[in-house]
């Protein structure tokens, strides 16, 4: 592995950096793997096709890398644990990034570019400090925990190319207030936005089936919940512990809902079921819910 490595004075280093960002657009175009560390050292490096665990000596020091475009894949835990680590520019010769990656690192935005096809899970999961994140259209899959505890997520970009959010993908990501889930998502899978304590509305679109066990529990701000006529099954304890979610509307599609799925909905004074007779709804597996005070409305009256 070739290197070629300069030290500089933290003022020179500041400079060094803005010159290079210059050259630094969207992604990567240059061989070399550009590392910036933490004592003001910027090493290149020439490294072929997979970039590992053992790639960048001293990769726990490094503060920004710029991926050259000779990488096409990132192994799994290749930067797992570099707290340092706030800033990576990716190539559009990267196809995959493999489970766990960037783990808890100290990245504060990532841009995902559109060659890669293949995001593992876990893959951002514990980075406390990333605020953005935008996915490439090669995506189709957002992994398991691919952003949990990611705490300080505000925004996130999703391709219209995702089919598939798999579970617990964005567990306890606490500043996440909305997102868009695009159309061409069929399947979110069991836990994905547990816990997202200040998730206020959600539309979930019109190809998802069923809503999977635990999808929003403890999403305790959550006020807006939008349910497609695709929608057959609601599982239990989806809605667990949504204390601020006051009325919902439940599909005539819907044809099981599990239990606790309103389990300790303390604000819920309404469940709309439409399409179903208070004996029909009577019949129905797990009747109630979990609803405790709240007023279940049919279509011929009230519960």
């Amino acid at each position: 592995m070739a290197e070629k490595s300069t030290s500089l004075s933290k003022q020179a280093f500041a400079e060094t950096g803005k010159q290079l960002s210059k050259i630094i657009n969207a992604y990567s175009s240059h061989p070399q793997t550009i590392v910036w560390y933490n004592d003001g050292t910027v090493v290149e490096y020439d490294i072929a096709e997979v970039l590992g665990d053992e790639s960048i000596p001293g990769k726990e020091n490094a503060v920004k890398i710029d991926i050259g475009n000779t990488v096409i894949s990132i192994d799994e835990l290749t930067f797992s644990g570099c707290s340092e680590l706030t800033s990576v520019v990716l190539p559009e010769s990267i196809i995959s990034i493999d489970e766990f990656a960037f783990e808890e690192t100290g990245l504060k935005s990532v841009v995902i570019p559109d060659s890669v096809t293949s995001l593992g899970g876990g893959v951002f999961g514990y980075c406390s400090a990333l605020t953005y994140a935008k996915i490439g259209s090669g995506v189709t899959t957002i992994g398991h925990s691919t952003f949990e505890s990611c705490s300080e997520l505000t925004s996130i970009e999703l391709p219209n190319t995702i089919t598939n959010i798999e579970s617990f993908a964005f567990t306890t990501c606490e500043k996440l207030v909305s997102i868009t889930i695009p159309n061409s998502v069929t399947n979110i899978e069991n836990g994905a936005f547990y816990s997202c304590s200040n998730l206020t509305s959600i539309t979930i679109p019109n190809n998802v089936e069923y809503i999977a066990s635990q999808i929003f529990q403890a999403c305790v701000n959550l006020i807006d919940v939008k349910i497609p006529n695709s929608v057959t099954k609601i599982f239990e304890s989806a809605f667990f512990g949504c204390f601020a979610l006051t009325s919902i509307t439940i599909p005539e599609s819907v044809t099981s809902i599990g239990p606790n799925t309103f389990r300790l909905c303390s604000s819920l004074s309404s469940v709309v079921v439409e399409g179903k007779t208070k004996a029909e709804v009577q019949l129905m597996a797990n009747f109630r819910w979990g609803t405790e005070e709240g007023t279940i409305v049919c279509t011929d009256g009230t519960l």
